[in-house]
């Protein structure tokens, strides 16, 4: 069977984790990408330089584009592969944690420019990642994967929708005492507890509690700001995860 590996080639692009392994060393950031362009999938010259000053300017990445590979630190060897694994427009792209190792400005800068991108060129994104942000800011659908079996499959907020737990109340601290921790959990209504990064009470009606929070956070001398928050797609997943199958309404 003819599996025409170079015309599959041609339409999908990849960026791994192994950005280490994954360009040339000693050429600059722009001699990778136009290689990679140019010589590997085809793409005429002038374009190619076109691309990647574009796609550098997007991610903030112009001025170093002429630094050798080897000299740029993890986080800005894995945004080199994420660049080169678009330049060509591919029709699918698939990327392994693309924010992996980026601080949090850079890594937003880059979700945000991916999907423009992608959406701008009929471009289609397939991510895997364990950041629940990243799923949630790049993706228009989510397959969720737990112990190897697909969950759920549908928009972030569909899955929202389908944690019976609704309302969250955010603390602003990551650490509490085992003490205030088992007490905010016992209150009439809380379901579970996470972080991300801040503490935040999984509750039936987070308005009913909130004062009760704020007693146990005073006696405990911690003067802390609590606020209503939107459950967001992590704390959906985390809830889901702690609680099993059985609290969330699975659909079609």
């Amino acid at each position: 069977m003819d599996k025409q590996e170079n015309k599959v080639r041609q339409i999908i692009g990849y960026a791994g984790q192994d950005s280490e392994q994954s360009a040339y060393w000693r050429l600059s950031v722009r001699e990778n990408l136009l290689y990679f362009a140019y010589a590997l999938r085809d793409v005429p010259y002038k374009v190619a330089k076109e691309r990647t000053e574009e796609i550098a300017a997007g991610v903030g990445f112009t001025d170093r584009l002429d630094r050798h590979f080897i000299a740029l630190s993890g986080g800005e060897k894995q945004l080199v592969i994420v660049m080169r694994a678009i330049i060509h427009n591919p029709q699918v792209c698939f990327l392994d944690e693309p924010s992996k190792s980026l601080d949090p400005m850079t890594g937003r800068r880059a979700r945000t420019y991916l999907k423009k991108y992608a959406q701008d060129h009929g471009m289609t994104l397939v991510i895997t990642t364990h950041n629940m942000l990243e799923a949630e800011e790049v993706c228009d659908r989510l397959a969720l994967i737990d112990h190897g079996t697909v969950k759920f499959i549908g928009t972030s907020s569909e899955f929202k929708k389908r944690v019976t737990v609704k309302e969250t109340l955010e603390i602003g601290v990551n650490n509490l005492s085992q003490e205030l921790e088992s007490n905010l959990l016992a209150l009439p209504g809380v379901r579970s507890m996470s972080r991300s990064p801040s503490v935040r009470l999984h509750c039936d009606d987070a308005f009913s509690i909130l004062s009760d929070v704020v007693d146990l956070l005073k006696h405990s001398g911690l003067k802390v700001p609590v606020r209503m928050v939107e459950p967001s797609l992590e704390d959906a997943f985390a809830f889901f995860v702690e609680n099993g199958e059985d609290e969330v309404k699975t659909g079609a």
